[in-house]
């Protein structure tokens, strides 16, 4: 039977030629992003997306290594990835789209950045991984000093930020409700004693911010009596805070309302 060869060797328009001989760029991805994230992505574009955001911040490092929201939707390359996947939606809002998928998936870590008047500019993007949930959580510590551009000043990356690092180790999740509750105990009480007071806390499983306040509030207490309020005191004897002990109950400076 004759065989026609352009029926042979037709195929595809868009058929992958193959990658090209020698430098090319390499980039380092978790062997795991494809045996535990992507298998459970149904999305192309949030598959695409997921994959971009990896090749990009793969190419950082340190405390540059994440992406702007605003300049995922202005990258002409990714929105090119996003063109063509839905006839009733423009490419950009295939983005957004996918964004938010991989946010509420955990595959992309988001974190708000404010504007200098304190009202939302953007959203800083990191990788789940180990080095991008710490520089989220340096991130995140700063605070009001992050400026929008995300630069960290030095001084709140190598103190404010150490008790963010024991709380996403040891307490769970940190909510943006319970991050201002932990700057507010940066800023009213001597960052040791927060540290000290929250190693206890995972020491006894009393893993509660409202704990560690009512161990600070003793330390205070007792250096006020003991005339030593700029200095560390531990009660020879540390006692727990009950459930109706006044400093477990009580709501300090006003601050938790």
């Amino acid at each position: 039977m004759d065989m026609n060869p352009a029926v042979q060797t037709s195929g595809p328009v868009d058929a992958f030629v193959g990658f090209p001989a020698g430098g090319m760029e390499e980039v380092q991805v978790p062997a795991r992003l494809l045996t535990d994230l992507l298998s459970g992505i149904d999305s192309l574009a949030e598959t695409r997306l997921t994959l971009y955001c990896y090749q990009q911040i793969g190419r950082l490092s340190g405390q540059d290594a994440w992406l702007r929201a605003s300049e995922l939707r202005s990258d002409p390359v990714l929105l090119d990835l996003m063109s063509g996947l839905s006839q009733l939606h423009a490419p950009q809002e295939v983005l957004d789209d996918a964004l938010e998928k991989a946010l509420v998936r955990n595959s992309l870590l988001g974190l708000e950045l404010s504007s200098a008047d304190g009202e939302p500019a953007d959203k800083a993007l990191f990788l789940n991984t180990e080095e991008g949930r710490r520089l989220r959580t340096s991130m995140q510590a700063a605070g009001s000093k992050v400026r929008s551009d995300g630069r960290i000043p030095a001084v709140a990356q190598l103190s404010e930020s150490e008790p963010f690092r024991i709380y996403h180790q040891n307490f769970g999740l940190l909510t943006p409700v319970l991050a201002d509750q932990l700057r507010n105990l940066i800023e009213d009480f001597p960052l040791p004693w927060v540290c000290e007071a929250m190693e206890i806390a995972v020491a006894r499983n009393k893993k509660a911010l409202a704990y560690v306040k009512a161990i600070l509030n003793r330390w205070e207490q007792e250096a006020r009596e003991s005339g030593k309020a700029n200095g560390f005191p531990r009660p020879r004897e540390p006692r727990e805070p009950h459930d109706d002990h006044p400093e477990w109950t009580s709501r300090p400076r006003g601050r938790w309302e």
